[in-house]
C-alpha cells in the first residue's frame, strides 16, 4: 500500500526530489568552497573570518525570509464532514 503524503506523492517519489535537490547542492558548495580556498590561499583564520562572515549573512537571509513570506500550509485542509463535533449529539 502507498502512503500519500500532503502533496499527494508517495513517499519514494518525496525522497527521490529531496535528494535531486540536496545532492546537487551539497557537492556544488563543498566544490565551490574548494575553488574559493585555492584561488585565494587564505589561512586557517581567514577561512574562519570568510566562513562567520557568509554564516552571518545567511542567518539575515533566513530571518528577512521567514518574516517577508506569509506562512503556506503544509497540508491541505481537508472539508469533509468525517468527524462530528461533540456538540451536535443531543442525548
Amino acid at each position: 500500500m502507498t502512503a500519500y503524503h500532503h502533496y499527494e506523492l508517495c513517499s519514494d517519489e518525496l525522497l527521490l526530489r529531496t535528494g535531486v535537490v540536496a545532492v546537487p547542492g551539497g557537492a556544488g558548495g563543498f566544490m565551490a568552497g574548494s575553488v574559493v580556498n585555492k584561488r585565494m590561499s587564505l589561512t586557517t583564520l581567514q577561512k574562519f573570518r570568510v566562513m562567520f562572515a557568509l554564516s552571518i549573512v545567511s542567518l539575515c537571509a533566513m530571518v528577512s525570509f521567514t518574516i517577508q513570506c506569509d506562512t503556506a500550509p503544509l497540508a491541505p485542509q481537508q472539508n469533509n464532514n468525517t468527524y462530528v463535533s461533540s456538540q451536535q449529539h443531543s442525548l
